[in-house]
């Protein structure tokens, strides 16, 4: 008897907690389908973001490669100096020439740019880049800043005394022509560099 009273009192309040439950689940259904569209709106945001970036880099690497390849066709007819007048030292010198007196037409301005490579570097997207990808970028943006730099000696040495000292003719003729020459295999292995990332890119595509 006492217990067939006791069940009668237990029901209603089981009732009530599986009222409780089945009214709440709603609400907690809703709160984790609002977590997953909210987490799955950010992902499919970073994507976007990283994607954006990509493109923005691949962009950029695809107008260095034509400055590049620009830069290397011009310098090249430039450099014919050094085969024309590698003979005629001895003719320069005793006239009391010095390298800048020799006709040599200089080098060419070389525009290659690293801003988007910057602007990844600032936004904090190329920790979700992947390995792969992350490495290939940051090598080729080494190499560039390696040849900008070596640009910087070049010109450098174009410009320094040596240059109008006709005892050093010879000396500065040969400097020169192994920096050009250094440069020149430099930049064309960029060019080869670029030229292989805008294909791997186009295979992804």
């Amino acid at each position: 008897m006492n217990d067939l009273k006791m069940g009668k009192m237990i029901l209603p309040e089981m009732n009530a907690i599986k009222k409780f439950f089945l009214d709440m689940l709603p609400v907690v259904l809703g709160v984790l389908l609002a977590l997953l569209i909210n987490n799955l709106n950010e992902s499919l945001k970073e994507q976007r973001k990283i994607n954006k970036i990509k493109t923005h880099i691949i962009a950029e690497i695809a107008n260095n490669y034509n400055a590049c390849k620009e830069f290397v066709e011009e310098q090249e007819k430039r450099n014919v100096f050094f085969q024309e007048y590698r003979d005629s030292l001895d003719v320069f010198s005793e006239r009391g020439y010095s390298f800048r007196q020799m006709p040599y037409r200089g080098l060419r301005t070389l525009s290659i740019s690293q801003t988007a490579w910057d602007a990844a570097q600032y936004s904090g997207v190329l920790s979700s880049i992947d390995f792969d990808g992350l490495q290939g970028y940051t090598a080729i943006y080494q190499r560039q800043q390696f040849l900008l730099d070596l640009h910087k000696q070049i010109v450098s040495n174009i410009y320094s005394q040596d240059m109008y000292n006709p005892v050093l003719l010879k000396s500065t003729f040969y400097h020169i022509q192994q920096l050009n020459d250094d440069y020149m295999a430099f930049a064309r292995s960029l060019m080869l560099n670029y030229e292989y990332y805008l294909q791997e890119y186009i295979k992804m595509q």
